[in-house]
């Protein structure tokens, strides 16, 4: 498997304040935006991005919704979410949540890891019209 990204997910119900916080002390830059999600990326060559999760949403599937609410998960990002879920799989890593398509414009599935925290697994594809608008300009798999 080949890891292209690692985006850590904050679940918290101060979304927008951690949006303000980060674009204004940090520059960073809004990459999508939605009532239940935020992901935000970091300026310069060597970005990097952070989610920012309402907890208990019903789009996530139940190991993203205790309320944990100040709780971490990391999305992993990789080439390809059918080769990654195959080849754990088939390792025996344990499968949470089965390999989907979301209309926001991910493919993926959940494992945890051997610390319990939640790793959602995926690769970008097209979003849906109606979650196409979320993201800035270049931003979404289209």
């Amino acid at each position: 498997m080949k890891m292209t990204a690692c985006t850590p997910v904050v679940n918290t119900d101060r979304i927008e304040e951690c949006k303000e916080f980060y674009t204004k002390y940090f520059g960073f830059e809004v990459t999508f935006a939605s009532d239940w999600y935020v992901n935000i990326q970091s300026p310069g060559e060597k970005s990097f991005d952070i989610g920012f999760l309402k907890p208990n949403h019903e789009s996530q599937p139940p190991i993203f919704q205790p309320a944990y609410n100040e709780g971490i998960s990391f999305s992993i990002y990789v080439e390809s979410a059918d080769e990654a879920y195959a080849e754990l799989s088939e390792a025996g890593v344990p499968i949470l949540h089965e390999l989907a398509d979301e209309a926001w414009g991910e493919r993926h599935f959940v494992v945890v890891d051997p610390a319990g925290v939640p790793l959602n697994i995926c690769h970008m594809i097209a979003p849906t019209e109606e979650h196409l608008v979320g993201y800035a300009e270049g931003h979404a798999a289209v």
